[in-house]
């Protein structure tokens, strides 16, 4: 199967931004310790935000990456900054090490595959977004997705 090039677009600012991150919230400790590479996807559509994606065997082997982190394109284009940073960390906190080897955390809880139960996701986009010095400007919407009072 040959992938066209459109499928799949690098993007360094993505690449940074999500390392900025991960290097800035203590719940992605696990993430920010793995190698992982973050881009856009348009054909992953099934995975509305992203999808975090384990490397392992010669894909491991030949990028040194643990992980691809892909951003579904044209949602995350829409999205404002308080929804694109989430997505991020949700995909982020897929990222879990265990023993020595890392692996995917599965949702539970406030963990959630649907954004609008996603709470976990949303409280740490907003912890992520008050270190790196972003500003949300509708905190009452902020405020009822990671369900602060």
């Amino acid at each position: 199967m040959k992938f066209a090039k459109r499928e799949y677009e690098d993007n360094s600012s993505l690449d940074v931004l999500a390392h900025k991150i991960a290097d800035s919230v203590p719940e992605l400790s696990e993430a920010a310790a793995s190698k992982f590479k973050a881009f856009y996807s348009t054909i992953e559509s099934e995975h509305i935000g992203g999808k975090a994606r384990r490397l392992d065997g010669a894909v491991k082997f030949q990028t040194g990456l643990d992980f691809f982190i892909l951003i579904h394109k044209q949602p995350f284009m829409e999205s404002d900054e308080l929804h694109k940073i989430r997505i991020l960390c949700h995909e982020l906190y897929h990222i879990e090490r265990e023993r020595t080897y890392y692996v995917i955390r599965h949702h539970a809880g406030d963990f959630c595959e649907i954004s609008e139960h996603d709470v976990f996701s949303y409280r740490l986009a907003l912890k992520a977004m008050e270190r790196l010095g972003l500003k949300y400007t509708n905190t009452e919407q902020a405020r009822k997705y990671a369900k602060i009072s």
